[in-house]
């Protein structure tokens, strides 16, 4: 059985979106899709913890937000060894994101500028 997403790739023998749109959407669904397990884990395992400053859901995707970003607060910061480890990925992978994501539009900028200068 063909699938739908199939009989649109024959059917205009190409894919919908250029490569570097696609690299944002998968980016930007794969960002979404870390930012919010991330912050289910940190808060399932912060918000019973003695000290701990992620005690709410929102706490947590508040915190989870600001690391995949890479911008890091400091305001709610995780205290058990998970939240931590938790943490270290979610900053690796906001930053490999962030990478991909910086590249691809660079390299679309370097491509219509190479576009415009040969005509």
């Amino acid at each position: 059985m063909v699938s739908v997403y199939d009989r649109i790739q024959h059917r205009y023998d190409k894919p919908r979106l250029t490569l570097y749109a696609r690299v944002m959407a998968y980016a930007s669904l794969t960002a979404v899709l870390l930012g919010y397990t991330g912050a289910l884990t940190v808060y399932f395992v912060e918000h019973k913890a003695p000290g701990a400053t992620i005690l709410t859901f929102g706490d947590a995707v508040w915190w989870a937000c600001a690391t995949l970003s890479t911008v890091g607060y400091g305001d709610v910061t995780p205290v058990t060894p998970l939240g931590r480890v938790t943490a270290v990925g979610l900053m690796a992978c906001g930053l490999a994101l962030l990478g991909a994501v910086t590249g691809s539009f660079s390299s679309w900028l370097i491509q219509v500028f190479r576009r415009e200068d040969e005509r």
